[in-house]
């Protein structure tokens, strides 16, 4: 079992050492702890929901089934 601990501490220095990205470096820490994070969501939602057609609608169900199903194991 040692084998599989030690590749996922190489696996996660890899993506935190290698793979970072400047945009998102400065980007999530300011929507996380932005108060206005919240009603941006519910507007693009409901530009979604108004203008984003059937495709905008598959695309919100689809991304309320991913975060449903996912948050449960993340």
């Amino acid at each position: 079992m040692s084998w599989l601990l030690s590749i996922d501490i190489a696996l996660f220095r890899f993506i935190n050492g290698t793979l970072s990205n400047p945009v998102f470096d400065w980007l999530m820490p300011f929507a996380s702890g932005n108060a206005f994070f919240v009603p941006a969501i519910v507007l693009i939602v409901i530009a979604l929901i108004w203008k984003g057609g059937t495709r905008g609608r598959i695309c919100l169900l689809l991304v309320v089934l991913t975060v449903a199903i996912g948050d449960g194991w993340i």
